[in-house]
């Protein structure tokens, strides 16, 4: 799986991918606040000998570190505060063997309880120090409080790794579920699928349009020309002028073949009126005309509403006789726009207008608005991009389109690899 086809599974999925990382964060998070803070008390001590010799008093300060580390200094210290629990509290003492300091610490549930708990193991180790060791300083309890502060849990770093944990685990559960789902791997499998659907026509992956070689976009050219060539071949019996280019899922590559289709069409010098007809994720508009106008752009669904006159939504694009129309402001649902009772005036009127009308229309197997507009139409594309749709997904658009009763000429392949 390349780097775009993951970019492109996660884009399918993406309210998966966020509910899962975020629902993730979400619970640490609520779990980390109802864990209890922990509080830190820490002293520092610095060993002074009776005789003044700093390598003796480094040597004392090794040796008294060792015995604030002991059980029996905490047990004594707690007895001596009244506390029940010491288990609940732990001792930390950190010392070099360069060092005169010693650095003593205790955490536990409560910031009083810690403070004390760690004056008292201060106390009583210095006082043994102080008598039996030949230390001539190491606390002062009336001068050195322990400072005590919030020390956990460590929420920031818990919610972090929840998050990312989240995420890497979402995107595993998304391609590990894809994996193992079957997908159509071919335009030929399609067709065997299909019943024997034609093949009329394989639009070649040429990339961006921008960056794409001159001899790529030649090929893709000459790819739809032969689409084009097909389509007219299917006209022999029954008129083709109105065609409606959709797939069985989502990302297929439909805008792009309805968009060669139109630019072949209007270079044979046919009159072509490219119709932007996927209302859930209109993309057509911002591709033909560039960037995004300010406030809604009036199309047929303005005009069904009789808001505006057909003549006045229609675009004509730099490219001879090459013309769109928008979707415009939809006032009821995406279907519900294509089984309004004045849709099939309007596509005789646009029939009339131009010699061929190509409508970009959304996934026939996500939703009905492409068997809608088929129903309508003269004949119907079905695009598909190899390892693209699954298996059920195909299946659907077949019998969704065949519901409809629509006239589905044939199987068009995008990103066609090129030999």
């Amino acid at each position: 799986m390349t780097l775009k086809e993951l970019i492109d599974l996660l884009r399918v999925h993406l309210r998966l991918l966020l509910a899962i990382t975020f629902g993730a964060t979400l619970l640490v998070a609520v779990v980390s606040f109802i864990i209890p803070n922990s509080y830190t008390a820490s002293v520092s001590m610095q060993v002074i000998s009776e005789s003044g010799d700093p390598s003796q008093a480094q040597s004392m300060a090794n040796d008294i570190a060792a015995l604030l580390a002991t059980d029996g200094v905490k047990t004594t210290a707690a007895e001596d505060v009244k506390l029940a629990d010491a288990a609940a509290y732990s001792v930390s003492v950190e010392s070099s063997t360069t060092s005169r300091v010693i650095g003593l610490s205790v955490e536990g549930p409560d910031a009083d309880t810690a403070g004390k708990l760690c004056a008292r193991i201060a106390t009583n180790v210095s006082k043994q120090a102080t008598s039996d060791m030949g230390v001539a300083s190491l606390y002062d309890s009336s001068s050195a409080d322990p400072s005590v502060g919030v020390s956990g849990p460590p929420r920031k770093q818990y919610i972090a790794i929840a998050f990312l944990g989240g995420l890497f685990a979402a995107v595993a559960l998304i391609v590990c579920v894809d994996m193992v789902r079957p997908r159509v791997h071919s335009v030929e499998e399609a067709s065997e699928l299909l019943d024997g659907m034609p093949v009329v026509g394989r639009i070649p992956q040429v990339g961006d349009a921008d960056a794409a070689r001159d001899a790529d976009r030649t090929t893709a050219h000459d790819a739809a020309k032969t689409l084009l060539a097909n389509i007219r071949f299917c006209s022999d019996e029954r008129p083709v002028r109105a065609i409606v280019v959709t797939s069985a899922a989502r990302g297929e590559g439909k805008t792009t073949v309805s968009l060669e289709l139109a630019q072949s069409i209007a270079s044979s010098g046919k009159r072509v009126l490219l119709v932007e007809a996927n209302l859930r994720h209109p993309s057509l508009g911002e591709l033909v005309i560039g960037g995004q106008p300010e406030g809604p752009v009036a199309g047929y669904c303005d005009v069904l509403a009789g808001r505006v006159q057909l003549s006045k939504t229609i675009h004509r694009l730099k490219q001879p006789n090459l013309f769109f129309l928008d979707a415009g402001t939809p006032d009821v649902d995406p279907a519900d726009v294509f089984a309004d009772d004045l849709m099939p005036e309007l596509v005789d009127k646009l029939r009339n207008g131009f010699d061929y009308v190509v409508f970009d229309a959304p996934a026939a197997a996500r939703y009905v608005d492409a068997a809608v507009l088929a129903h309508i139409a003269d004949a119907t594309l079905l695009v598909l991009r190899p390892n693209a749709p699954l298996l059920t997904e195909l299946a659907a658009a077949h019998d969704e389109l065949g519901k409809a009763k629509a006239r589905v000429l044939g199987i068009c392949a995008n990103d066609y690899p090129v030999r």
